[in-house]
């Protein structure tokens, strides 16, 4: 009966643990910031915080910081052309150290046109809307794709954040982006089976000695 104590209690303490995690956020932004006009950029960021280990990732959001409008754009991303700016040319993607990779606001996304400004946005699996509408907000959202795809993978290594304007004379801007990840320390599902089975080892020597 102690031996079953010890592993009930063992098993219990397996659960608490497991719900422990690592998080890191990384923050990029550039002057002058990149502009792209009927082409697309490459954004690099190089995650090697050592709490992260090789644990997978269990959950994954994307600030953006972006403007777009009628030619041209400054050096520091505010419009100053005055003309449509056509959003529906707006792309963004980001893929993981492993080489996955999630469509956050493609092509189209956005119907509508209008004069320029600069946005702020988030993309979160747990957002109330999916992204898209005739113009550009702010706020929260669904990205396109599914930012669950990158759970489970190592969070170590190179991220890449794509971005496209893909028609001419209406530029867009990227002033600034983030990365927020949480990765799990000990999966619980791993948990509950180690501890499980010791469980189990330990109630046949209990049932042996009696």
């Amino acid at each position: 009966m102690k031996a079953l104590k010890l592993a009930s209690a063992m098993a219990v303490l397996a659960l608490s643990t497991s719900a422990n995690a690592a998080y890191i956020s990384v923050t990029s932004s550039m002057t002058p910031v990149p502009i792209v006009d009927a082409g697309s950029l490459d954004l690099l960021v190089f995650t090697n915080d050592p709490s992260f280990g090789t644990e997978g990732i269990s959950d994954v959001n994307v600030h953006l910081n972006f403007t777009k409008c009628d030619d041209p754009i400054s050096d520091t991303g505010v419009c100053i052309g005055t003309g449509s700016s056509y959003p529906s040319e707006i792309v963004f993607d980001l893929t993981s150290p492993t080489g996955t990779e999630v469509s956050l606001i493609a092509a189209n996304t956005y119907t509508s046109n209008g004069t320029g400004d600069t946005y702020q946005v988030t993309l979160d699996d747990q957002a109330l809307f999916q992204i898209g509408g005739p113009l550009p907000v702010d706020g929260t959202f669904q990205p396109i794709g599914s930012l669950s795809d990158f759970n489970f993978e190592s969070a170590l290594g190179l991220w890449t954040l794509s971005f496209a304007d893909t028609v001419g004379a209406d530029p867009m801007s990227l002033n600034s982006w983030g990365l927020d990840i949480t990765t799990s320390v000990v999966p619980v599902p791993a948990a509950v089976w180690l501890f499980g089975s010791g469980l189990i080892g330990l109630a046949g020597i209990a049932r042996r000695k009696a």
